[in-house]
């Protein structure tokens, strides 16, 4: 694709998104680690006004000019002091912003989508967050989504035909790490959480490699959920898959209070042979101060390491020797650059073609 100097792709972003989009544009152009830039095309938006005015409202500005060119906006959504929805609307204002400058194409690059969990109606008179939130992506100006581990598939239908969703799996990252920490996955076990974590895990599969899928032991938690006194109470009652003397690496969309994996850990080191070790991923990170708590508590007692994706800003203060940040910055790079050069992004997340973009070679 040829590109002049008015319709080079641009990388912007949000308030709390400027860190993340500043790792993925290193990636796109100057490169990191030795590596070499994937897209040296790209420019980045240098003078973003994100203010607020002095009654809270925002105060936004594209700081170069967009018109004709295709415009990524990262945002991430930072659960400290329930700052989620101001992320939220600056977006959208930024959506508003390019769109109505002419840019090409705007698409927002983000961890997850703020109200997710509230993808369907459990029960009488309460909204449905996740198609509300998709609409006003939409209505602001997006032309394109961009998520790490939708909490359900169904969210990608809330958005209509003319709106591009990619929902990037965390799992060529989690195989990764597990590959890197035991040598391989021979003594491994992958644990979901509950039972219709297992379907996102086969999704999450096809997309990355069937045959690991049928290489590496698996396990599910079965769970209760239970509300005593407005108090959730969450008990296990039995996992089905063996999990006794392994290596165990549990695998979660999103933790906040640490309660499910708390219960599950819990359940397994009460076996007769319980596991070797255990190593919680979760791709988001939201845990708060009584969270954090559970998790150092679980890592005192029983060694359990908990592994975040950087998708969202994680409290310096709640951060710790519990946890391990892995930087997914790499993969969101290489799948925008795919969208300007019309490549395969599905052959981006194969896992052997995901292990050759980690040490440099993007030849495939």
């Amino acid at each position: 694709m040829v590109y002049d100097a008015n319709n080079r792709p641009m990388i912007a972003y949000g308030k709390n998104g400027k860190e993340f989009a500043e790792g993925i544009y290193r990636h796109l152009t100057d490169g990191v680690d030795g590596k070499p830039g994937i897209n040296k095309n790209f420019i980045f938006a240098e003078d973003m006004r994100l203010k607020t005015f002095p009654d809270g409202e925002h105060d936004v500005k594209i700081g170069r000019n967009v018109n004709g060119r295709n415009v990524y906006i990262v945002q991430r959504f930072d659960p400290k002091e329930n700052k989620i929805d101001s992320d939220f609307t600056e977006l959208k204002l930024l959506n508003d912003a390019a769109a109505g400058s002419y840019a090409g194409r705007v698409t927002d690059v983000m961890g997850n989508m703020p109200g997710e969990r509230q993808d369907r109606k459990i029960e009488s008179r309460v909204p449905l967050t996740a198609k509300l939130h998709a609409e006003e992506l939409e209505n602001s100006g997006a032309d394109g989504v961009m998520f790490m581990d939708l909490h359900e598939p169904q969210i990608e239908g809330y958005f209509h035909k003319k709106t591009r969703v990619l929902n990037i799996p965390a799992l060529p990252f989690y195989l990764h790490y597990m590959k890197k920490e035991n040598g391989g996955f021979s003594d491994s076990v992958i644990a979901t959480l509950d039972a219709g974590g297992m379907k996102s895990l086969y999704d999450a599969f096809k997309k990355v490699s069937m045959d690991l899928f049928k290489e590496i032991h698996l396990a599910s938690a079965l769970k209760e959920k239970r509300y005593v006194k407005d108090n959730l109470k969450i008990e296990l009652t039995h996992f089905m898959g063996d999990v006794s003397g392994k290596n165990v690496f549990t695998i979660d969309d999103e933790v906040s209070s640490g309660k499910t994996n708390e219960a599950a850990i819990k359940h397994m080191m009460k076996l007769d042979n319980p596991p070797k070790s255990i190593t919680c991923f979760s791709t988001k990170g939201k845990q708060k101060e009584e969270g954090a708590e559970r998790m150092q508590k679980m890592y005192k007692d029983y060694g359990v390491k908990f592994v975040f994706t950087n998708v969202v800003p994680i409290d310096p203060n709640l951060q710790g020797d519990y946890m391990e940040i892995i930087n997914v910055d790499p993969i969101y790079a290489h799948a925008i650059s795919r969208m300007e050069t019309r490549q395969s992004i599905s052959d981006l997340l194969k896992f052997e073609n995901f292990e050759k973009l980690l040490h440099g070679d993007y030849d495939f």
